[in-house]
């Protein structure tokens, strides 16, 4: 009877963590069927009707979908790629040489990817912002690799 009741108790609990979990989901795809009206009003309408599914051809067409998602993609396999090469190079180094001030060097490297990522990225784009190149694609690439490259290592 024990047994059964905690099974009982066990499910009742992953069905409501499901639910938690799925309600963000169920409310981007109702959010997105909707119009202005229905978007913005009090109370809040969960079942739109009628659905705008032109709403997906608007973010498209209009915004710019595709030359976000393209950017997006560009500057994810470059960095990869290049992270990954520079920390192959880097975890080759210190496995395999001996040098002077090695671990010292790797305290540095343990202590830097202890730092959350904002207290190098807002120093560097204040940098950027006072050189005027805040708007260029190059600034992005360079915040990206200079901000965490040293906890890139591993």
């Amino acid at each position: 009877m024990k047994k059964s009741i905690l099974g009982v108790l066990k499910w009742i609990i992953l069905l409501m963590l499901a639910i938690v979990m799925l309600v963000p989901f169920f409310w981007l795809i109702s959010s997105s069927l909707k119009d202005k009206t229905q978007f913005y009003s009090n109370p809040p309408v969960y079942f739109p009707i009628p659905m705008h599914f032109e709403n997906f051809v608007n973010a498209w067409v209009n915004i710019g979908f595709f030359r976000a998602i393209l950017n997006s993609l560009v500057f994810a396999l470059t960095f990869t790629i290049i992270v990954v090469f520079s920390s192959a190079l880097a975890a080759y180094g210190f496995s395999r040489f001996k040098f002077p001030g090695k671990k010292v060097l790797f305290v540095i490297l343990l202590l830097s990817m202890m730092l959350p990522t904002q207290i190098m990225t807002i120093p560097l784009f204040l940098m950027f912002k006072k050189t005027e190149y805040d708007q260029y694609y190059i600034t992005n690439a360079l915040t990206i690799l200079f901000r965490g490259s040293i906890s890139y290592f591993f």
